[in-house]
């Protein structure tokens, strides 16, 4: 059984802005998710959604909040765990996370990477096949779809 935060002295807990970057993490993550819902809703009911200006710079947007809920991510696991471990208050095997119900979240994450790489790779083909990066910036011609 794990002693309680109580059962130590103030000193070596970890500090307040550990929570806040938690909840900045999980707030950025949601409004991520939300974001690739609704591109994917405007993608799958044909509503162009490469023609609507505000999704360019949404991308924008939401490409800089992935990186600082990335970084959020460390920081609320180095700032907030890892001192635990590195004074031998925690040990990394009460650290250590031993649900079983991790499992098929896991696998599901390397399934879904071992279909994107790939997926990517055949994208940017598909999109600069036998096209000279002038044409790409040229922008599309006479009429033609940009929704690949």
């Amino acid at each position: 059984m794990m002693p309680g935060l109580s059962q130590y002295p103030q000193s070596d807990w970890p500090p307040l802005i550990i929570h806040d970057t938690f909840d900045v993490m999980i707030i950025g993550a949601a409004l991520l998710g939300l974001f690739i819902i609704a591109y994917a809703g405007l993608w799958l009911w044909k509503k162009k959604p490469f023609d609507r200006p505000i999704l360019a710079y949404a991308f924008v947007a939401f490409s800089a909040l992935t990186a600082v809920v990335m970084e959020l991510g460390w920081a609320t696991d180095e700032i907030g765990r890892q001192p635990w471990i590195v004074y031998n208050v925690l040990t990394v095997t009460n650290a250590a996370n031993y649900n079983s119900g991790l499992y098929g979240p896991g696998i599901a994450i390397i399934v879904a990477y071992l279909f994107l790489v790939p997926f990517t790779f055949w994208f940017m083909d598909h999109v600069f096949r036998g096209k000279p990066i002038a044409v790409d910036l040229a922008g599309p011609v006479g009429g033609e779809d940009v929704n690949y």
